[in-house]
């Protein structure tokens, strides 16, 4: 996998972040650095990662596909549910819907980027003036950037110059950052 020679895991992720510009959403595959406590992530485990000014980095990793795990967490918010109304308590709103968060658009959403394409016989200077530049690998035919940090909308202009081109396109995955 080329993505191990560059030292990261592909990891299916759902990356929320707050910055000046507002709140950053992405579900995608992501490249994760090996070393990140997400990368030891396996099998049916799915783990949530929050760092934060008060706690710093915290992560819990357990079970979450499947039908045991499934049908336990059912179970226990139905049981709560029933709680609430057998006692007549309001339960209370998971979102805060009066103040609705400022969700940053494509020109905002930004992240280092990881670009496969088919062939190999592209050089810097033709990969430059698609707007694509950072370190390249050539294996395997194909050939791989990993890019500096990239908006979404610089993505959405590669899929359209590398298609007129003629170029395949693999994928284009964020890497994550922390």
């Amino acid at each position: 996998m080329t993505a191990s020679i560059w030292g990261y895991a592909i990891k299916p992720l759902a990356v929320s972040e707050l910055t000046p510009d507002g709140l950053c959403l992405r579900v995608a595959p992501h490249l994760v650095p090996l070393g990140h406590p997400l990368a030891a992530v396996r099998d049916e485990n799915n783990a949530v990662l929050i760092d934060s000014q008060n706690v710093k980095r915290l992560s819990m990793v357990g079970p979450g596909a499947g039908s045991l795990p499934t049908a336990n967490s059912i179970v226990a918010d139905l049981l709560d549910l029933a709680d609430d109304i057998h006692y007549g308590n309001t339960p209370e709103r998971f979102v805060d819907t009066d103040t609705p968060a400022i969700v940053a658009d494509s020109a905002h959403r930004v992240a280092p980027r990881f670009v496969s394409i088919t062939g190999t016989g592209f050089t810097r200077e033709q990969l430059r003036a698609l707007g694509i530049t950072g370190r390249v690998q050539r294996i395997r035919g194909r050939t791989t950037v990993l890019t500096g940090p990239v908006a979404d909308t610089d993505v959405q202009r590669w899929h359209s110059q590398l298609a007129a081109a003629g170029v395949g396109l693999i994928h284009v995955l964020p890497v994550l950052q922390g």
